[in-house]
């Protein structure tokens, strides 16, 4: 094999239990892997707390990231030159049973007009049904590219 690296798989593998999965843990490492094979010199910026999830949200919490995180890094790239603001910024918070995901670049932004709700691509289709399926909610913003998934924590 030349230079294939599988993501996802090897990560649930290290976890001790698949009945609660540390989240912040898991975006680390995805984002980690993800940057290495895409976007080596990058600047990755993740504030993440520790978040004990069930595995019905971490997986399209999981999948939800890495399409995020891919997009930022394939299309979310400045090319202002040098800068000392990260690439990509990653933030996971819970605050009253909500937890907040977002992901940010520095690049161009969306285009104008943008509408999440009338977006066709594969990837922006599958965040918004996963999205929904957490019962969370969805939105867009900048500068660059700013995606925010909010949705409740069920208790396990």
């Amino acid at each position: 094999m030349t230079g294939v690296q599988t993501c996802a798989l090897p990560i649930f593998y290290t976890i001790d239990s698949l009945s609660r999965v540390d989240l912040a843990s898991y975006i680390r490492t995805l984002a980690e892997r993800i940057r290495a094979t895409l976007a080596p010199r990058a600047r990755v910026e993740i504030d993440a707390e520790k978040t004990e999830v069930t595995v019905e949200h971490a997986v399209p919490l999981g999948l939800i990231v890495n399409e995020l995180i891919t997009n930022a890094f394939k299309y979310g790239r400045s090319s202002d030159g040098p800068s000392t603001e990260p690439d990509l910024r990653v933030g996971l918070h819970v605050v009253d049973s909500v937890l907040t995901l977002r992901v940010s670049d520095r690049g161009p932004g969306l285009p104008p007009g943008f509408d999440i709700s009338k977006a066709r691509s594969l990837g922006m289709n599958l965040v918004r049904t996963l999205t929904r399926q957490i019962r969370g909610d969805f939105s867009v913003g900048g500068p660059g590219g700013c995606f925010t998934i909010r949705c409740p924590l069920r208790e396990a």
